[in-house]
């Protein structure tokens, strides 16, 4: 029963939020090299991409 030693400690609740948070965008968690190497074997993006400019808002139009 070695893997009731994983819950005999609460999680922080920091790491609970990244969880939570990673799973509801259907997205990895872990550092940057991670998620490269999960990029490159599924061959398609894991990470979620910055969003784009308001393209109603003036500084859009202008540029």
């Amino acid at each position: 029963m070695k893997y009731l030693a994983l819950f005999s400690n609460p999680i922080p609740k920091a790491d609970r939020e990244a969880i939570r948070t990673a799973t509801s965008k259907a997205q990895g968690l872990g550092n940057h090299r991670f998620k490269a190497k999960v990029e490159k074997m599924l061959n398609r993006q894991v990470q979620q991409k910055p969003r784009g400019d308001d393209r109603r808002s003036e500084i859009f139009k202008n540029k």
